[in-house]
Formats: structure tokens, sequence, C-alpha cells
């Protein structure tokens, strides 16, 4: 009998909370405002899209705003998900058009090819297609710079970073500016 007494207080206590949780103003909204941190994913493909602007490519001119950079992935990660967003989003003028190459044959066309670190047992030959063109190969594998890639992300301290090949970049005729070397937590193969 003693706790039917308690039941008015008890539902006014329950309503407050809800009140605080809920209400205009109340914890619940707050929350659902406070932006999710990126992932890893989702920051490596914005670094592809903004260090493809400091990368030039053979016979590009400003005035090249017709011909489309072409980005391709090689793999089936949780990176080339988040590079499909680049889709449409232009570099000097040059609108970017990305495809999945499924194979390393058809990496040829591709001016930027970003490689999944799943594949790791096909590297040789990517690397052996790649080498002496005129795609800038990047990767998420552990060690890719030093296998010969050009740009391999690693992540130090919780926040991603990047390496770079310099002698696989010299190999090529694309050109880097030295703002990204700089930028390299460590840069492979010559200085700059």
């Amino acid at each position: 009998m003693s706790i039917v007494r308690h039941i008015p207080r008890i539902l006014a206590a329950l309503g407050l909370l809800a009140l605080i949780w809920c209400g205009p103003g109340g914890l619940r909204p707050a929350l659902a405002q406070t932006p999710t941190p990126p992932t890893d994913a989702q920051v490596k493909a914005a670094m592809v899209y903004n260090l493809a602007k400091f990368v030039e490519w053979p016979g590009e001119s400003p005035a090249d705003g017709a011909s489309p950079l072409l980005v391709c992935w090689l793999g089936d990660g949780q990176l080339s998900t988040e590079l499909q967003a680049l889709q449409g989003k232009t570099i000097r003028n040059r609108p970017i058009v990305v495809r999945q190459a499924r194979q390393p044959e058809e990496i040829g066309s591709c001016q930027l090819l970003v490689i999944d670190a799943a594949q790791r047992a096909q590297l040789p030959a990517i690397l052996k297609l790649v080498r002496g063109s005129n795609t800038f190969a990047i990767s998420d594998m552990q060690g890719f710079a030093d296998a010969g890639g050009m740009l391999g992300f690693v992540t130090e301290a919780g926040r991603v970073r990047f390496e770079i090949n310099l002698e696989a970049i010299n190999a090529t005729s694309l050109k880097v500016s030295s703002q990204v070397l700089s930028l390299a937590v460590s840069v492979k193969g010559g200085t700059y």
C-alpha cells in the first residue's frame, strides 16, 4: 500500500528525466548533433583528392578542362567505397571520373590508382605495370612505399599520414609538388 502512495512522485521523476533527455535543449538532441569523427577510409579518400591537386600529369595544361582525371581503385576495401565520393569533383578544371579496375591489366588508362591493402599478393605484378607509366600509385598497405609504390598511407599516433617513394615517382614523367614532399613522414629513394 505504501508504494501506491509514491507512484505520483515516481511518475513525476520519470517525466522530468524524459524532459531532460528528450525535451527542447535536452541531452538527447545535443548528443545526436555531435558530429561523428571521420573514419580512416574517409580521411584517406579526402587525402587522395587533396594530394591529386599537387600532382601534374604529362601533357596536362590549365586549359585542359575537357579531359577527365581517371581515378581507379583496385580491390574492394572500405577505401574503395569512400573514393566513389570523388566522382564529379574537379581538379584544375578536370572532372574526376572514378572506376574500379577488377584486374591489374585494367589499370593502363588510370592516372591515379588506389590499391587496396588486400591486393598484397598481386603487388609485384601491379607495380610492374605501373612502373614507368604515368599512373600515380597510392595504397594503404603496410610497407607500400618501401615495396616500390609512390605514396603509402601510414597511421602514426592515431593520425593518417603518408610516405613517399621519390625514386618511383622520378621513374615517371609525373611532377609532384615539393609541398606534398614536405608533408610526408618520410621520403624514400632520394631527396627533393
